[in-house]
This record gives structure tokens, C-alpha cells and sequence, in this order.
């Protein structure tokens, strides 16, 4: 919701103190688990100096799954800008 100090600020609240819990296993996930899948088809196409070095079997909880995420995301963001010449 915008803000009428800043109405293109987008106010998201915090979630819920039980959201997230970095030793939850992705078994009951759905969400976090298709994300790590994807990221995981899109890291077999970069180059070996891109890859995170996070073996993907071995992401089998919620702050691995994040942890992985961030890597990929990180990866993903330098690699466009770059390409971008930014």
C-alpha cells in the first residue's frame, strides 16, 4: 500500500515469527523446494566459475534452501549486470 508521504513506497509487513525456521526441513515446502529446483536447473547452464559450490543434495532445510537462493541470486544479478555493461 502506498504511502501518502511516498505513494510509490509499498509497505510489506514483517511475517510471522514462525515463518521461517532455518532447521525446518523443504519437505513439507512446496514453494521453497520448486525455487531451489529451478535455481538448480539454471546453475548446470553457468559457467563452472559461476556455480554456487553448494552441492544441491545436500539443501534439505529452510536456511540451506535460503543460503542457496541468496548464492543463486547473488550469481544471477552480476552476471545481467555485467552483461548489461552496468
Amino acid at each position: 500500500m502506498a504511502t501518502p508521504s511516498n505513494p510509490n513506497r509499498i509497505h510489506v509487513p514483517k511475517p510471522a515469527q514462525k515463518s521461517f525456521n532455518k532447521e525446518r526441513r523443504l519437505d513439507g515446502n512446496a514453494l521453497l523446494k520448486n525455487q531451489v529446483d529451478h535455481f538448480h536447473s539454471m546453475e548446470k547452464e553457468l559457467l563452472a566459475d559461476l556455480e554456487t559450490g553448494i552441492q544441491y543434495q545436500d539443501v534439505k532445510t529452510e536456511g540451506q534452501a535460503a543460503a542457496y537462493i541468496r548464492k543463486m541470486t547473488e550469481i544471477l544479478h552480476h552476471r545481467v549486470f555485467r552483461s548489461a555493461g552496468k
